[in-house]
């Protein structure tokens, strides 16, 4: 650590020169495994008959799947400390739909719920501190922001013989995201290094979702909220130039 002080000093001073310190642009492709984790608040309310106090139910959406991407980025060495900054892309196929069934306090009535929460991107940028403890073998730690495009659908139907009606609920917006990761790298051949990586993305604001059915009987009122996580596997091959 003592090291590593010294090599910021030395990068923050005018003593700072070529031969303490080494610089590599780079660029890369990655593989991702990825896990959403939400839960949603589901609240119901009739605004006709009967007068009920509003049912709230809970649902958990966990739901797995594959992805990929690419990073660019620019690293500096000194000693055996790296210390980076990347921009970095993925996409990841975690949008399956969920489909159950609640009803209202009294039992009243059932209501079929199709629940699908769909990422459309997370556009990141991340600093990455490393410290290479073998010639084959350099640990780092990561911690980054990112903008993410997520869209929540909700949709609520009544019994066909009893309320055929229904309501989409649909929250469709830009989120921040703070994350943190630790990862290992390993040399390959040359310039091409392996990477393999877990990630934390942590919940941001609220997803929401408000809708009402007027049938002139119920008026069945839903409202829907969710603050999900992701967490992410990743393995990349990057090259360094």
């Amino acid at each position: 650590m003592r090291k590593m002080w010294l090599c910021l000093l030395m990068l923050l001073t005018a003593n700072a020169n070529a031969t303490t310190w080494d610089s590599q642009a780079l660029v890369g492709i990655s593989g991702d495994y990825a896990r959403y984790d939400g839960r949603y608040d589901i609240g119901l309310f009739y605004a006709g008959i009967p007068q009920l106090p509003q049912t709230n139910f809970q649902d958990r959406q966990r739901n797995t799947g594959f992805g990929g991407g690419v990073l660019a980025g620019y690293q500096l060495y000194c000693d055996q400390w790296l210390l980076g900054l990347e921009f970095s892309a993925d996409w990841y196929d975690t949008n399956k739909e969920r489909v159950f069934t609640f009803t209202d306090l009294i039992s009243f009535a059932v209501w079929d719920a199709n629940l699908q929460s769909r990422n459309k991107g997370f556009y990141a940028v991340s600093a990455r501190a490393g410290y290479a403890m073998a010639p084959f073998f350099l640990s780092y730690v990561r911690l980054g922001v990112e903008a993410t495009h997520h869209e929540l659908t909700a949709r609520f139907q009544g019994a066909p013989n009893v309320n055929p009606f229904g309501v989409t609920l649909t929250e469709d917006s830009w989120q921040n995201h703070v994350f943190v990761g630790v990862g290992a790298e390993f040399p390959l051949y040359s310039h091409i290094s392996l990477r393999m990586e877990y990630n934390y993305h942590f919940p941001s604001q609220k997803l929401r979702g408000f809708g009402r059915i007027n049938d002139g009987d119920l008026d069945p009122i839903f409202s829907i909220e969710g603050k999900p996580s992701i967490d992410t596997g990743k393995v990349s091959l990057v090259w360094n130039f």
